[in-house]
């Protein structure tokens, strides 16, 4: 590390966004539930559990 930055090499500004978002997402801000999605959408979003979304997008037809 340097004095007053990151790594060596890094750009002082870069390290600051970035350690600033990790703490936001250490601490949970943001974390909350919401029904913005389904808002937008006005329809319950789907879901993208691993391996279901293929599945179902394959099965409907749209993947040729």
């Amino acid at each position: 590390m340097i004095a007053g930055g990151g790594p060596a090499g890094v750009a002082r500004l870069p390290t600051g966004l970035l350690t600033g978002l990790l703490v936001v997402v250490r601490d949970g801000r943001g974390a909350d539930v919401s029904d913005d999605g389904e808002r937008a959408l006005g329809r319950v979003p789907g879901s993208f559990a691993f391996g279901a979304y293929g599945a179902e997008t394959a099965a409907a037809g749209r993947w040729s």
